[in-house]
């Protein structure tokens, strides 16, 4: 099995005109459209601020080598990293990094990095926001997973329609109470799109949803998605943990986990952690640098 990328397909509104969502507490009994409401709210300001930020990404792999199935291998990978839409589909925010260093070796500077990852974000060249996508694959990782971090604007108000949810109680996150919920695709051109090789196949999405229960503010949100490969049942299963982050007026991505089961036995552990974000400078001028 080659390397594979497990991307959540985001089809956004053509243009959002809210404004970031402020914290307030609930007051009363919650309601599942109290919840939606802010759920929409929340994925609505991220797609505002999230292309205005960078920060600085490190996933740790652990996987298994797709030609012999032996011992798990262990990857370091640090990257520059932010989100940006392409020319050609300026509505679909994809993430996008440029790596640093692998296990511990420098690939690039992290001056360069950030000039790479800076020029990207802001030009409208697809070729060269492409070439940042597909940067990420060349260091022999295993199970590479990406696009997850902005798995929220799945929620935008004008795709809530297309999913079922279901309040399922609540549960205590250190010392944050949340509200869950489940939530089941059951219509939309939104997706996961799974890549082997070649092919590539688009799987409903469902899993659940965590808000704080005393501001309904979203800081959880878990996906599954399961195929079959070569008459082999495969599973995919990813956790993002969210932080609401005052100066920006929206919740940012924390940590993302990626697991991937072939017939229930662990294949790969992607998990990524991001560093404070932070503005990127208005009005930078860049040139391409030579990595």
């Amino acid at each position: 099995m080659s390397i594979r990328i497990f991307a959540a397909l985001l089809l956004c509104a053509a243009k959002l005109q809210s404004q970031p969502a402020s914290v307030s507490k609930t007051p009363g009994p919650v309601t599942l459209p109290q919840i939606l409401l802010r759920l929409g709210q929340e994925a609505d300001a991220f797609r505002q601020v999230a292309p205005t930020l960078i920060s600085e990404e490190t996933l740790e792999q652990r996987a298994r080598p797709p030609e012999t199935g032996a011992e798990f291998q262990i990857h370091e990978v640090v990257s520059e990293y932010g989100f940006a839409g392409l020319f050609t589909a300026p509505n679909a925010i994809h993430e996008i990094r440029k790596v640093i260093s692998v296990d511990g070796k420098q690939v690039v500077t992290l001056e360069k990095a950030r000039q790479a990852l800076t020029l990207g974000l802001k030009s409208s060249d697809d070729k060269l926001k492409k070439r940042l996508l597909e940067d990420f694959e060349k260091h022999g990782l295993h199970g590479a997973a990406t696009d997850f971090g902005q798995i929220i604007l799945l929620f935008a108000p004008r795709h809530l329609r297309d999913y079922e949810f279901q309040m399922r109680g609540e549960r205590q996150i250190g010392a944050d109470r949340l509200i869950v919920l489940t939530y089941m695709q059951k219509a939309g051109d939104s997706g996961v799109t799974v890549f082997l090789g070649n092919s590539a196949k688009r799987e409903p999405l469902h899993g659940e949803i965590s808000v704080r229960k005393k501001d309904l503010v979203p800081l959880r949100i878990t996906m599954t998605a399961s195929q079959t490969v070569k008459e082999l049942p495969l599973r995919e299963e990813s956790t993002v943990d969210y932080k609401y982050d005052p100066s920006g007026g929206t919740v940012l991505p924390v940590s993302v986990v990626h697991r991937e089961y072939l017939k229930d036995e662990l294949q790969s552990e992607n998990t990524f952690s991001y560093a404070p974000f932070r503005k990127l400078t208005p009005g930078t001028v860049l040139k391409v640098p030579r990595i």
